[in-house]
Order: C-alpha cells, then sequence, then structure tokens
C-alpha cells in the first residue's frame, strides 16, 4: 500500500524524492508472478519508528497494486524516469487517475452488516429479537468506544 503514496498530490522536493526512492526500491526487486503473492504476508502490519521512510516499507508485495493496475515494469521504469517533472508526466496523470478511481471497501463494515442482517434474517420473533438486540446494547455499552488491545491483556 506504501505505493498509494506515489499519487499524492504534494509536489515539494521532500515528497518528490521519497517518491523517486519508493520507486527505485521497487525496481531493485524481483517481480514475482501474480500467483505468487502472498495474502497473509500483505495483511502483516509494520509499525514505523520516527525516522522511518516511506521506502523502506516496499517489498516484493508491493508490486500488487501495479499489477491490479496492469502496469509493465516499462511502465514503472517510465514512471521513476520522469517523477522530477510529475505535472507533464504521462505516466503520472494515468497513475494519479487509476489510484483515484479506486473503490475502497471497508471489509469488517461488510462483514459486520452481513452478521446483523443473518441475524435479523433467522429470528422471525420480534420477542426473541429485542432481547437479543437488548443484550448486545448492554454488551456494547460496558466497553467504552475507544477500546484498546491493552485493555484487554
Amino acid at each position: 500500500m506504501i505505493c498509494l503514496a506515489l499519487a499524492d498530490p504534494h509536489l515539494t522536493e521532500h515528497a518528490l524524492n521519497q517518491k523517486k526512492k519508493i520507486l527505485e526500491r521497487l525496481l531493485e526487486l524481483e517481480r514475482p508472478d501474480s500467483s505468487e503473492f502472498d495474502r497473509e504476508l500483505a495483511e502483516v502490519i509494520i509499525v514505523p519508528t520516527s525516522g522511518s521512510e516511506l521506502h523502506e516499507f516496499v517489498d516484493e508485495q508491493s508490486y500488487i497494486l501495479f499489477d491490479a493496475l496492469g502496469w509493465s515494469q516499462d511502465d514503472i521504469i517510465e514512471l521513476r524516469d520522469t517523477i522530477g517533472d510529475l505535472v507533464d508526466s504521462p505516466s503520472y496523470s494515468r497513475l494519479k487517475s487509476q489510484i483515484n478511481g479506486l473503490q475502497v471497501t471497508n471489509v469488517m463494515a461488510e462483514r459486520n452488516i452481513r452478521l446483523v442482517s443473518d441475524f435479523i434474517m433467522k429470528n422471525h420473533d420480534e420477542d426473541k429479537l429485542q432481547d437479543s438486540l437488548q443484550v448486545v446494547k448492554k454488551n456494547r455499552s460496558e466497553f467504552p468506544a475507544n477500546m484498546t488491545k491493552k485493555a484487554f491483556a
């Protein structure tokens, strides 16, 4: 997901240097076949430190975005070579429009909606449904909305 930062509209010198480093780091890595992407590895969360820079988090999995957008290795090289002239770069314009067109889905929200929908469809008795909803409301009120993992430990 670090590669999404490439479409960031900030054009400061520091931001341009970061984008160039991201692309250089990406091109140093061997591009895996689409079938070789590790879905579990892609879900690993890496916590940056105060001295971390974005390019340090680029790995082979970073190619997932470019594969999904249909970019070839030559397209990525062209983007890297024109990164200093983002305003007039056709490859940057292409990347930016593709990334801005991505649809974002909140998977957890979708799962919760499905869970509630399934629950309602299976409970045809209004009294049982109301009793269950009251239990859920009571349980949720016992936990603060900003609960952290540390509170459970």
